[in-house]
């Protein structure tokens, strides 16, 4: 799933634009700048399971919206 992010940025990041604000910006450090998720929790100031639960919440949210728009979404 991950590759299929950073290989369309601008489409998942308009996926995304509906996605709480802290969701949104743990996705973006963990799957388009790569960070890991001690990183991302660190600047961030939660714990790291805050930041793996936000992110398999998204994840979910993604392949939903790629899979109920027949892809348009994240496939590149």
């Amino acid at each position: 799933e991950m590759d299929h992010i950073r290989r369309a940025p601008a489409r998942v990041a308009l996926a995304m634009d509906p996605f709480p604000e802290r969701r949104r910006e743990i996705l973006e450090r963990r799957c388009l700048a790569g960070q890991s998720s001690k990183e991302a929790a660190a600047e961030l100031g939660v714990c790291s399971s805050t930041v793996d639960k936000q992110l398999r919440a998204g994840i979910a949210l993604l392949r939903f919206a790629r899979d109920g728009a027949q892809g348009e979404y994240l496939d590149a």
